[in-house]
């Protein structure tokens, strides 16, 4: 059985990102170090979840047949041009997508409302990155699953759930 894993925000060929940011010394050093984490963990019939912002501006196409797994995009703000160009390599591609009736993606935070009276679930999303001065936790509704964040891998479904219902006890 194919087993379901989620990240967001790895940014291939994305200079800043990469060596400013993540501390990478190069685009290479970043992107492959992704690209073999993601590999070591997904298998060819698994399903991944990617939360947007997947690359900059268009480059790092070539990254993406690399990765195991059959991918499916929630759209970022990197992802708003040329969204055609993602389709050879996204089973789905959504704006927001209710996952096993147990959480909301997408790719930044939801407002708290929607949460509470559309969704009615908590909100598994990207888009905050642990550098920038916005990052901070949002409370219990919501987990921020940034590939900084987690090991610059994707993370398994019951983990996210686990995470979830550990923030939910707090």
């Amino acid at each position: 059985m194919a087993e379901i894993f989620i990240t967001s925000d790895t940014h291939f060929a994305h200079f800043n990102c990469a060596t400013l940011w993540r501390g990478f010394k190069s685009i290479e050093e970043h992107d492959s170090t992704i690209v073999e984490n993601w590999n070591a963990i997904v298998a060819k019939k698994d399903v991944v979840w990617h939360l947007g912002d997947v690359l900059m501006r268009g480059d790092g196409f070539d990254i993406l047949p690399q990765l195991n797994g059959i991918k499916h995009l929630v759209l970022g703000n990197h992802e708003k041009e040329n969204v055609h160009r993602y389709f050879p390599y996204f089973h789905k591609i959504v704006s927001t997508k209710v996952l096993k009736d147990m959480f909301v993606l997408s790719h930044a935070p939801l407002h708290e409302f929607n949460l509470v009276y559309k969704w009615k679930r908590p909100n598994v999303h990207g888009h905050l990155h642990k550098t920038a001065e916005h990052f901070k936790d949002l409370g219990n509704n919501y987990i921020n699953m940034n590939t900084e964040l987690h090991g610059y891998e994707p993370v398994h479904i019951d983990m996210v759930a686990s995470l979830l219902h550990v923030k939910q006890c707090d």
